[in-house]
């Protein structure tokens, strides 16, 4: 019986990471996480300077 609740809390001390891995901002457009995650449009290998645009079409800043 102990080894029963060892193995379940080990497995569900897992679900609060797999929740968070998934989990985007709202501050940019989907398709842009996607893309960057993806290296893919403007975020492909070597790329620098890369502007980035939120949701209503203006820049946003970062330092």
């Amino acid at each position: 019986m102990q080894k029963k609740k060892v193995i379940c809390l080990a497995i569900l001390s897992f679900f609060p990471l797999v929740v968070l891995a998934s989990d985007v901002g709202n501050i940019l457009p989907y398709q842009t996480y996607r893309d960057f995650s993806e290296n893919k449009g403007e975020f492909s290998p070597g790329a620098t300077n890369i502007p980035l645009y939120n949701k209503n079409g203006t820049l946003v800043p970062f330092e």
